[in-house]
């Protein structure tokens, strides 16, 4: 497959001038709005706004520069990227924005003289263009200026030195553009080795045009349409005459606007208009004049075709120089001025000259191509037109007419008068006036005769008969119609006569063949419903789980899904015992692997319950008596430990040995004990009879043994003692380690750390460690043991209760029973009714009560069948999550009643709808505005239950009730498909629904799969070119038909559930954003739709932050209700450019986080005045000084609950850990209510830094940020991820910094998200005052400064104080206590995350006790203080950036303040240069560095500094901003 363009009068003219209001080429403005933004394309282009070109901006309103909808940096972009598609090389693409830019300095080339000279007056333009040419600057003076004639030169007046100019300049345009029409052919063209045997043409055409002035171009214009016209008529009018007279068909000749005059007069040779302009143009004194003249000795001769304006227009000199043509389309005056010279084209011999010896040799092609056509251009018009033409005769032709239907450019206005304008102009009144005329109906005889058989009175068998019967009956009328050779013609009212008799004729046999049909159907129902009731019923014999899911599947055919018939529910309640019982046998499968006797008993006795036979349950019953007898090897192991005999230890490992138990801690232990007294005994042999010997050396060295051994009071060890003269002592560096395990041993009993003091336990038998320490941790152990079996036992009893809850039976009073004397037993261990664990255990308890008691309540309601009491009950079922066989009962009747009551509202539903739609129309941009603001109010108490609500796993989407079942939703699909689709159903998939996701009458499932379509299509899971008016199209189907709102949130969580396409999932989640912005669910859906959020937003990257947004969307969103505006396409296009997000903004001081949506059309300075300046309050004189700070947090971890909870519990309160695998076990699946009934008990989370810190146990390495790659796009331009100094890795950002206004934050969100971390954002001041004094403010942006880093302070005796200071702050403004009280009151907190990878908590607490002493005694003493120490650092009121030092090879620091711009070390503790504004004359920036050119005042040279970093244009924005507010900072 292959394709090629041509182009056919390329409107060169606009180059160089346009109308009022309008553009010139694209290209120009893009390539102007690139260099902006880039100053080495600047520099190298010599380039500046499009507002200061003249070929841009020849009228002061500049209204065609700025466009509304039209963005030229992303334009330009694009450009750059087609051209990288088409195969254009990075060079030539150099070389044609060179060739464009010179185009724009030729432009502004200013032209001096008179009319007789011209001279340059604006040479650095002409420089700047022959530069960029390659062409010499002399030659292209002269060539412009003055032209050669043969043996000398003729000066150019004034304005032939613009006209060549301005030649140049569209002579090398057009050239460029043929140069890129044949890349792109090259590109596209079809292999060689393929023969060509047919193509596909589209041929886009100028319109009709006809302004206030029309000129040489409208003239082609106009003759291309006549042209084009004229095969137009030919087509329709001139083939369907030809056709009449084929057929025979007595019909007079139709007149039509036939325009064969008006081409006579326009293409004649040798007489006609262009043959006259040709041959005014080879005349020495030819003029447009001379030209007028000829034409308008053609008037008489032309057939009314032309004409001159009426003789009281003549007055106006203007109207002097017009012609009119009366055109196909209406008349048009053409003003003659510059017709010979448009005419031309052509360069002089001189121009030709200078460009053809161009440097370059693009520019050197382009004008060989130029030299080498000398037609002029009327002529080459023309022969294009013929060839184009000869080339339509030769193929099958169609037609598409375009019709605009106003001049606004806006939807929804239809101007009649410019509708029936344009189609007088395009012919097609006259396509309906033949239409009229003639015989429009035409069928051939044969379809004929069998369509109208039906209404002749006899038997006929030829459509003559037919016609003759009719006639008879007065159904046809003579005249009327007509028999042609092949066809009968008819006009159409008698056409519509005969369609009317034959549909009244075949009422009697269409009944007739209904009855047949029906009772064919309902035979063949009949057989149907017989075959799924027979299957069933043998599926249900057999308790084939595959075989019953199966049969199930096919019941959505049957009568209200066959709900009340008894086959149809014994096959349900047979499969979810089938069910029942492999959750059981998985019960079984997990405690058999986890080796768990708690979890055995419990799966057995939940097997023996429901009767449950099978080899797994025997090999269950085996292993039980395994662990039995293994607990029976610990518990002899345990008392010869105790007993601290050799005997019992040695039989006590014999019987560990046969029970293969020796990596059992027990055996480990009594291993170590029986150690200990073998060397025990070893040395005291070896001590007596060292003693009898007198041999000193030998007892002191046994005596030593001894005391390492921890036995230093045995009677041989004091005779020792006294016959050596030494006391028995450990070696130093045994003793080291027998202390170290103490220490251990000490800190695991304060933090209650079972797991820690079964790893020392062998250690301290090994040292034979005693005291009161020991004889505690040994207590503590046995406890902890104790509770942790205990709750091991709970654990399996309540994971066996909810197994039974949730199946068809659910649970009885003496399961609830079973829990009340295991949380009894639980008590009587000690624990109060507070505790964490007792809590959980009665929250669930109270659960299963719940379920209990409501199975009276559903079994009464089904009972009653009473609508109220169903639907009470249909809520019980929803609030408990109750998954039982009535709660399913109650779902099909709930769900039954429901959808009667929605058939029986559809009509009210409409008139809604209709109503909507009038409130939706009539919404203005001010109310856009306005709901903004009201969105942003603070979150309700209403939305913070429904959030902590919500969190339940009862609110798991999948378990609404109104969703469809199986059978329901399946109906539609083939059998070898349901599988498939009935997996699917609630998770991603590329196909299309069947039905509606929830139960909805039938004229709203079709529309809810219509909305279905449009999401696949938006997502890219299906084609469609318009993606974005799919997205608009859900959004408005949701607004309009309040009933599909549900149906559709339940679409958009389906699509993104399991979704493994990337870009599809991502796009999902943006209509998610959309939606939680538009509309809210219905109240009773809202928890599901929380819940999901909930569920997602621990997820890392974008899909966390989605979620987030969607939560904060939502509490406004149910606030407000629907919105009454219509959804902004423009808006809906910019999610696919980046995504929406909430800003999460954190503030000095003790603020609450600012929580900020930000749609992906809002920059930074958008989100200033319309969210954070209105929500603080900050003063308009004041907004310039602040400004929102970023910096890369850590990547996001997809944590377990496990590691979520050992987290939390290591911060707030470590003695629980023992017990997390049993929270695990009771909570999973339920995470965040779990972790919200936490928070409200001990405090948030560990943040991303405390849990780095837990998790490395604070002896990590030094923090080192990820950010590799610029984040903020330059300014009004989209720069391309990726871009990064080609000459060293920089360094990534140390320090949050200040973003500059012009960016969005879903870039940078986006951005940093693609490099593997996420935006931490915080508001506060970026500029400083010279000299500025503290204030409260100020003082709580540097403490938060301090902690997070961005406050320097290198010494860390000064760090300590501020630590001190800040602790002191924490506990009411008295100092802290002590070191241990300092680490109570959050040391982790508020030290610098930096000083914490060097030393530990406790180092640093017992460091700043020094300072306790010299603290202020209230809070101001303690913030002066503070504050005083800040002020003292180098780097105080300083952002920080992050740069490439060249000398060093690594990292300096870049700081802005209000004294100038300062390179730092890296440390923090030496200013190396300091360049004052005053000095730095220009400054700028690339995607790679940071530029300035500074003045050294004594030297009186100038410089130009380069500092890579990836962060230029952030610190370009603050010098900026520091430079030009001098005045208000005091500078």
């Amino acid at each position: 497959v292959g394709g090629n363009i041509t182009q056919y009068l390329l409107e060169r003219s606009r180059i160089v001038t346009q109308a009022q209001g309008e553009r010139n080429y694209h290209i120009f403005y893009q390539l102007c709005a690139a260099a902006e933004t880039d100053p080495s394309m600047k520099k190298k282009l010599e380039l500046e706004e499009a507002s200061q070109n003249w070929y841009t901006s020849q009228y002061d309103n500049n209204e065609s520069i700025y466009v509304e909808g039209i963005n030229d940096q992303n334009e330009y972009q694009s450009t750059m990227k087609a051209m990288d598609v088409m195969g254009i090389s990075k060079a030539d693409q150099d070389k044609v924005m060179e060739i464009v830019a010179g185009i724009l300095h030729l432009g502004n080339v200013e032209i001096g003289g008179n009319d007789e000279k011209s001279e340059i007056t604006k040479k650095s333009e002409l420089g700047s263009a022959a530069r960029l040419l390659g062409v010499d600057t002399a030659g292209l003076e002269n060539g412009i200026i003055k032209r050669k004639m043969r043996d000398t030169y003729k000066l150019h007046s004034k304005g032939e030195a613009e006209i060549a100019r301005d030649a140049f300049a569209k002579a090398l345009y057009g050239q460029l553009f043929n140069y890129l029409i044949d890349q792109i052919n090259n590109s596209l063209k079809e292999s060689a080795k393929r023969a060509k045997t047919s193509s596909i043409s589209v041929l886009d055409i100028f319109g009709f045009e006809s302004f206030q002035i029309n000129s040489f171009e409208q003239l082609c214009i106009n003759y291309c349409n006549e042209v084009l016209q004229a095969l137009f008529n030919d087509h329709i009018f001139k083939v369907e005459q030809a056709l009449y007279k084929k057929e025979g068909i007595n019909l007079e000749d139709i007149d039509f606007a036939d325009n064969s005059n008006v081409l006579k007069v326009i293409e004649t040779p040798k007489k006609g208009i262009f043959a006259i302009l040709n041959e005014e143009n080879k005349l020495p004194k030819g003029s447009d004049k001379g030209f007028l003249n000829k034409v308008l000795d053609l008037e008489k001769t032309s057939g009314d075709v032309l004409a001159k304006p009426p003789a009281k227009e003549l007055r106006d000199p203007k109207k002097q120089l017009v012609f009119i043509v009366h055109h196909y389309a209406g008349p048009v005056e053409y003003t003659v001025t510059d017709f010979l010279d448009k005419n031309k084209d052509r360069l002089f011999d001189d121009l030709l000259d200078v460009g053809a010896k161009s440097k370059s040799k693009l520019v050197a092609g382009l004008f060989k191509a130029s030299k080498d056509t000398k037609k002029t251009l009327s002529t080459q018009f023309k022969e294009q037109l013929d060839t184009l033409n000869k080339t339509l005769k030769a193929t099958e032709h169609h037609y598409v007419r375009t019709i605009k239907p106003n001049d606004e450019k806006v939807g929804n206005l239809f101007t009649s008068p410019k509708v029936m304008e344009q189609m007088t102009y395009s012919g097609l009144l006259e396509v309906v006036k033949i239409r009229k005329m003639g015989y429009p109906v035409r069928r051939d005889f044969k379809e004929f005769l069998q369509r109208y058989r039906c209404l002749a009175k006899a038997t006929v068998k030829a459509h003559t008969d037919l016609c003759q019967d009719l006639e008879k009956q007065k159904l046809l009328i003579k005249g009327e119609y007509q028999i042609g050779n092949t066809k009968v013609f008819m006009r159409t009212e008698q056409a519509n006569i005969l369609e009317g008799k034959r549909e009244a004729s075949l009422v009697d046999v269409v009944a007739k063949i209904q009855k047949v049909v029906r009772g064919w159907l309902e035979r063949t129902r009949y057989k149907m419903f017989s075959k799924i009731l027979k299957d069933l019923a043998s599926a249900t014999k057999a308790k084939d789980e595959a075989k019953l899911e199966n049969a199930l599947q096919n019941v959505g055919k049957l009568p209200y899904l066959g709900n009340h018939i008894p086959t149809v529910q014994k096959a349900k309640e047979t499969l979810a015992h089938v069910k029942e019982s492999k959750k059981v046998l998985k019960m079984i499968e997990d405690a058999i692997a986890q080796r768990d006797m708690n979890a055995i008993n419990s799966a057995l006795k939940a097997a023996k319950e429901i009767g449950l036979s099978d080899p797994l349950t025997q090999k269950a019953e085996a292993l039980k008596s395994t662990i039995e007898k293994e607990r029976g090897t610990k518990d002899l192991l345990e008392k010869a430990i105790a007993s601290n005999k050799a005997d019992d230890l040695k039989k006590a490992l014999a019987q560990a040995q046969k029970m293969k138990m020796m990596d059992h801690p027990a055996a480990k232990d009594a291993a170590s004990a029986l150690d200990h007294i073998e060397k025990e005994s070893k040395a005291l042999k070896a001590l007596e009879a060292a003693i009898k010997k007198g041999d000193n050396a030998a007892v002191i060295a046994n005596l030593t043994i001894m005391a390492e051994l921890g036995n230093t009071e045995h009677p041989l060890v004091k005779k020792g003692q006294e016959v050596s003269k030494q006391m028995a002592k450990a070696s130093k560096e045994t003793e080291a380690k027998m202390k170290e395990v103490e220490r251990l041993l000490k800190n695991a009993v304060a933090d209650k750390d079972l797991g820690a003091l079964k790893e020392l336990n062998p250690q301290v038998i090994m040292y034979g460690i005693k005291g009161a320490v020991v004889e505690e941790a040994k207590a503590l152990m046995r406890e902890l043991q104790a509770k942790e079996e205990k709750f091991s036992e709970l654990a399996a009893v309540m994971h066996a209760v909810e197994v039974k809850a949730s199946s068809y039976d659910g649970i009885t009073a003496a399961d609830v029973k079973g829990l009340s004397d295991l949380l009894a037993q639980a008590k009587k261990m000690g624990y109060k009714d507070d505790d964490d664990e007792i809590q959980g255990i009665k929250d669930f308890q109270a659960r299963m009560q719940a379920q209990v008691e409501a199975h009276g309540l559903l079994k009464k309601a089904l009972d009653s069948g009473d609508d109220k009491q169903l639907k009470k009950a249909m809520d019980t079922v929803q609030e408990l999550g109750l998954e039982t066989g009535l709660a399913q009962k109650v779902r099909e009747a709930v769900g039954l009643y429901e959808m009667e009551q929605a058939e029986a509202n559809l009509e009210k539903a409409a008139a809604l709808t209709e109503k909507i739609k009038k409130e939706l129309k009539e919404s203005t941009e001010d109310d856009r505005s306005d709901e903004k603001l009201a969105l942003m109010e603070k979150k309700t108490k209403a939305h913070q239950k429904l959030v902590a609500d919500a969190s339940d796993t009862k609110y798991d989407f999948q378990k609404y009730y109104k969703i469809r079942e199986d059978s329901d939703y399946l109906e539609y699909v083939p059998s070898e498909a349901k599988q498939g689709f009935g997996d699917r159903k609630l998770k991603s998939q590329t196909k299309l629904i069947p039905k509606s996701l929830l139960q909805l009458p039938q004229a709203m499932s079709k529309t809810a799969i219509q909305v279905h379509k449009s999401i696949l299509q938006y997502c890219g899971d299906l084609a469609n070119p318009y993606p974005n008016t799919m997205a608009r199209f859900m959004i408005v189907t949701a607004l309009e038909q309040p009933g599909l709102v549900d149906e559709i949130y339940c679409q958009l969580m389906k699509h993104v559930v399991e979704n493994n396409r990337p870009v599809s999932e991502d796009r999902g989640w943006g209509l998610l954003c959309m939606a939680t912005s538009a509309f809210p669910p219905s109240p009773e859906f809202a928890p599901f739709v929380v819940n999901f959020c909930l569920n997602n937003r621990t997820r890392g990257g974008l899909i966390g932050n989605y979620a987030k947004l969607c939560i904060v969307q939502l509490d406004g969103r149910i606030r407000l209700g629907a919105t009454k505006l219509l959804p902004d396409l423009k808006v809906i296009d910019t999610y696919s450019q980046r995504p929406p997000i909430l800003a999460i903004i954190q503030q000095p001081g003790d603020k609450d986080p600012l929580e900020i949506p930000v749609t992906p059309d809002e920059d930074l300075d958008a989100v200033f005045n319309d969210a954070i300046y209105p929500i603080t309050g900050i003063s308009e004189s004041e907004q310039i000084m602040y400004g929102l700070f970023v910096i890369d947090g850590k990547p996001k971890n997809d944590r377990s609950l496990k590691q979520r909870l050992t987290l939390f519990y290591k911060k707030h309160n470590p003695a629980k850990l023992v017990h997390v695998d049993y929270f695990v076990a009771s909570w999973s699946g339920n995470d965040e209510a779990l972790f919200h009934t936490l928070t409200k008990k001990y405090g948030p989370e560990p943040t991303a830094a405390e849990a780095e810190a837990l998790e490395r146990g604070n002896k990590g390495k030094e923090k080192k940020n990820l950010l590799v790659m610029s984040i903020t796009a330059a300014k009004n331009a989209g720069k391309r991820l990726g871009f990064v100094s080609d000459q060293k890795e920089l360094p990534s950002p140390q320090h949050s910094w200040a973003l500059p206004w012009w960016v969005f934050p879903g870039d940078v969100f986006l951005r940093m998200v693609k490099q593997g971390v996420e935006p931490v954002f915080t508001f506060k001041r970026k500029l400083f005052k010279k000299g500025e004094k503290a204030s409260a403010e100020l003082v709580d942006q540097v403490k938060m400064d301090f902690v997070n880093g961005d406050q320097v302070v290198p010494n860390f005796d000064e760090a300590k104080e501020l630590i001190t200071i800040l602790l002191a702050m924490r506990n009411g403004a008295k100092a802290p206590k002590d070191a241990a009280h300092m680490l109570d009151l959050g040391l982790k907190e508020v030290t610098p995350i930096d000083w914490l990878s060097q030393k530990t908590p406790q180092e640093i607490a017992e460091a700043c006790e020094a300072c306790l002493s010299s603290l202020g005694s209230n809070a101001k003493q303690l913030n002066d203080q503070f504050w005083a120490i800040c002020q003292k650092q180098i780097t105080f009121g300083m952002s920080l950036f992050s740069i490439y030092d060249e000398k060093s090879q690594g990292r300096v620091l870049g700081g802005v303040d209000p004294k100038g711009f300062h390179l730092v070390s890296e440390t923090g503790d030496q200013v190396l240069t300091t360049f004052v504004y005053r000095n730095i004359k220009e400054f700028g920036a690339t995607q790679s560095y940071f530029w300035m050119k500074v003045i050294e005042p004594k030297a009186g040279k100038e410089e130009t500094v380069y500092l890579p970093t990836i962060q230029a244009w952030d610190i370009y924005a603050l010098v900026y901003d520091y430079t030009h507010n001098a005045q208000l900072l005091n500078l």
